[in-house]
């Protein structure tokens, strides 16, 4: 017996919201994010959802009940809503190379949390897939259209994202790797500013910068975030805050 892999209602005493469970024993949730991991055995899913603690569910039916690891009554409950499609499947978290032309390729994400990450434009933008097109949206009135081609493992179009475009430019992006649901935010040296927001004053007067300041650098982008990193920032921890809607049976 195993779960299908997709979208999952989880439900706790302080509300309901989506998870998903992953192939590779991947466990996310976008409003909770943390690394986290998920296995079914015998009937019985454990879920180690990082800081947010580790819950152990029993499959009963068609759903999943349970609780907090060690102590039950701390209960929680899952639900399966639908599995991923197979556009969702190939391009939710994932490196793509894309070509423009004759310049140099970039690699570029479509993360988990339904951000596009570009290393020629400095920002923070979004896509949605809408059947076989992937919609970059750079912001309210602008955005880009890329037709999947599932078979290849490629998209076609064109899109802002190259180093010196200043308009749209045609472009091919090819499949190249899986990337974690869970990108922990870049922070700088000292952790006191994201490198994420290029904008955003550093708390320490220390310099900002974005990965245009160096260009491309595709052997550093083969980090496994799948990017590249200004070298006076370096990968952080998580950001810190609150416990969120998961709980935590943790200190």
């Amino acid at each position: 017996m195993s779960l299908p892999t997709g979208y999952y209602k989880f439900e706790w005493s302080g509300g309901t919201f989506e998870v998903q469970l992953r192939p590779g024993g991947e466990f996310w949730c976008p409003r909770f994010a943390a690394p986290a991991t998920w296995q079914f055995s015998g009937g019985t899913l454990a879920i180690d959802w990082g800081k947010y603690g580790e819950y152990v569910l029993r499959l009963s039916g068609d759903a999943l009940a349970g609780g907090a690891r060690g102590n039950e009554s701390d209960w929680r409950k899952m639900r399966f809503l639908r599995a991923f499609t197979p556009q969702e499947a190939l391009v939710s978290a994932s490196v793509w190379r894309l070509r423009s032309g004759d310049e140099e390729p970039l690699l570029v994400q479509f993360r988990a949390d339904g951000r596009f990450v570009c290393p020629s434009r400095a920002g923070t933008f979004s896509y949605r897939l809408e059947g076989d097109s992937a919609l970059i949206e750079w912001d309210s009135l602008s955005n880009d259209r890329l037709q999947l081609d599932m078979a290849a493992k490629a998209m076609a179009g064109s899109t802002l994202c190259c180093p010196l475009c200043a308009a749209s430019s045609a472009v091919r992006l090819e499949y190249v790797e899986r990337l974690a649901a869970y990108v922990p935010p870049e922070t700088c040296k000292k952790g006191c500013c994201l490198a994420d927001d290029p904008d955003a004053a550093c708390k320490a007067g220390r310099k900002r910068g974005s990965r245009l300041d160096r260009g491309f650098d595709e052997a550093k982008a083969k980090l496994s975030w799948g990017m590249d990193v200004p070298e006076y920032c370096t990968p952080g921890a998580p950001a810190s805050g609150a416990s969120g809607g998961g709980g935590s049976n943790r200190d």
